[in-house]
C-alpha cells in the first residue's frame, strides 16, 4: 500500500516491491515527490471551493510514504493515514509533527464493516493502493468507504485496468472502465484519466500498464447507501 512507481510521461507509480514496503516507503520517502495527480487536481477543485473548516477529516489508504498524507495536512485537513506496514506508519509519524494527523496500521482485507467505523470523511484519497486489496475483500472495503463519505464527500484515486501487466495476480483487483462506472454510481465524476503504455516498473522492469485515475464527488441524495 502507498507503493508508487514512475510510468513513462506521467506521475509517480506503483512498484512490485516483493513485499518490502519498508525499504520501497522510505525511498520514496526521501525522494520528495510531488502528491499524486488525483490529489493535485482535487486540490485545484477545492481551490475553487470553500476551504476546509477546522476539524474537517480526510484519510489516506495505503499512505506509504505520506507525500499525499502532507498535501492533504497542508491544504487544512486533520488526516487519518492508514498503511498495512509498521515501519511506514512510523517513518511518518517521525517526519511529520502535527497533531492533526492520526495514523492506524491496517490491511484493506482488514477494513470491513464489522472491524472498522471511520468518522464521515470529506475526503479519501488511495493513490495507487486499492488494487493490492485482495479480491475476495475489495467490495467491503469499498463499502467501508462508501459508507464514510456522505453527500459531498470526495474521492481520489486509482484503479488498475485489466490489460495491465499485472491483472494476472490474483492478489490483486482490477476493473474495466464498466466496472468503474458501477462502483461510482451516484457520484459527480469531477476528473477521470484512462491511461495505457508501455513503461518500467521503478526498479526498471518492462510492465504495460492500464490505470484508471478518478476524482468524484459524492451526490448529496437521501437514497444514497
Amino acid at each position: 500500500m502507498g507503493n508508487e512507481e514512475k510510468i513513462s510521461g506521467g506521475e509517480n507509480r506503483p512498484v512490485d516491491t516483493g513485499g518490502q514496503w519498508s525499504q520501497h516507503n522510505r525511498h520514496i520517502h526521501n525522494s520528495q515527490l510531488p502528491p499524486s495527480t488525483p490529489v493535485q487536481v482535487t486540490l485545484n477543485y477545492l481551490a475553487e471551493k470553500t476551504p476546509p473548516t477546522p476539524g474537517t477529516f480526510a484519510a489516506d489508504l495505503g499512505c506509504g510514504s505520506g507525500i499525499d498524507t502532507l498535501a492533504l495536512l497542508n491544504s487544512g485537513f486533520h488526516v487519518l493515514a492508514i498503511d498495512k506496514d509498521p515501519a511506514t506508519i512510523g517513518l511518518l509519524r517521525q517526519s511529520i509533527a502535527d497533531d492533526r494527523l492520526s495514523t492506524m496500521v491496517q490491511t484493506f482485507e482488514e477494513l470491513t464493516p464489522e472491524n472498522l467505523t471511520l468518522p464521515n470523511l470529506a475526503w479519501v484519497n488511495a493513490s495507487f493502493a486499492l488494487p493490492f486489496c485482495q479480491p475476495e475483500s475489495f467490495d467491503l472495503c469499498w463499502q467501508v468507504i462508501q459508507k464514510a463519505l456522505p453527500g459531498g464527500g470526495i474521492f481520489s484515486g486509482h484503479f488498475m485496468g485489466p490489460k495491465d501487466t499485472w491483472a494476472s495476480r490474483p492478489d490483486m483487483n482490477f476493473h474495466t472502465r464498466e466496472s468503474i462506472d458501477r462502483l461510482f454510481t451516484g457520484y459527480q465524476i469531477v476528473w477521470l484519466d484512462e491511461t495505457e503504455k508501455d513503461g518500467r516498473t521503478i526498479g526498471g522492469t518492462p510492465k504495460h500498464w492500464h490505470v484508471f485515475s478518478i476524482v468524484s464527488v459524492r451526490a448529496a441524495s437521501p437514497l444514497m447507501p
